[in-house]
């Protein structure tokens, strides 16, 4: 495993890295992809062992493998967007309509161009927004 080294502290730093024009592809679902989420959360759970890391300063981070295909937001357990993630993914899973809806918004996003990868984060927002709404979230 490679070494550790501490980051410098960003507490006061919401976004980190910059701008970052990527292609974003949409693709079926991969029944394989709860195994790759135990594989990456393995690997995240072996550097954290039994530590008690708290989530510093506001919002959350993410982290990403060096192929920048797995994504993990990592945020404080108490945190209210923790919970409407979760509450997000258990409503994609459970509501065909809904997950109908984000899926045809993230096709047509991706088939736009856009400076950066926020732009395409910040324009599901709004679809978010209703499935969270439906769901029992008020926003």
């Amino acid at each position: 495993m490679a070494e550790y080294r501490r980051q410098p502290d960003v507490t006061r730093t919401e976004h980190i890295g910059g701008v970052e024009q990527r292609k974003i592809a949409v693709v079926d679902y991969d029944l394989k992809r709860p195994d790759r989420y135990r594989f990456e959360e393995q690997k995240i759970l072996a550097v954290l062992q039994d530590a008690n890391v708290r989530v510093r300063g506001p919002g959350h981070r993410m982290v990403r493998t060096s192929a920048l295909d797995v994504h993990v937001h990592v945020m404080e357990a108490a945190a209210p967007a923790a919970d409407a993630y979760l509450l997000l993914r258990n409503r994609l899973r459970s509501d065909p309509a809904d997950r109908r809806v984000y899926e045809e918004t993230k096709r047509i996003l991706v088939s736009r161009d856009r400076p950066d990868m926020n732009v395409y984060s910040n324009a599901k927002s709004a679809v978010i927004a209703g499935i969270l709404h439906r769901a029992g979230l008020e926003k």
